[in-house]
């Protein structure tokens, strides 16, 4: 995620929202905002070429959507030991 940037993103909000969540959630939820920009943008990288173009490099950017999508699949360190 060190290329992707964080844009039209509230920490506090997502702070708000991930309350309970330890670092590993978080580490998570990250991934996934990240994959799913990723694959939104796929049909524009050719996988083919061993670079990426600057402009789709510069078109990726994680929004409070992507958080927001990911945290409905994602599940919390705490729940998985839960009977």
């Amino acid at each position: 995620m060190h290329y992707l940037y964080l844009r039209a993103v509230c920490i506090l909000q997502i702070a708000s929202e991930t309350h309970g969540h330890v670092g590993s959630d978080l580490a998570g939820l990250c991934q996934e905002a990240a994959l799913l920009q990723i694959r939104s943008k796929v049909e524009l990288i050719d996988i083919e070429d061993d670079v990426i173009d600057v402009h789709v490099l510069n078109s990726l950017s994680v929004s409070h959507e992507d958080f927001r999508v990911s945290s409905l699949s994602s599940t919390l360190f705490s729940d998985r030991f839960r009977n």
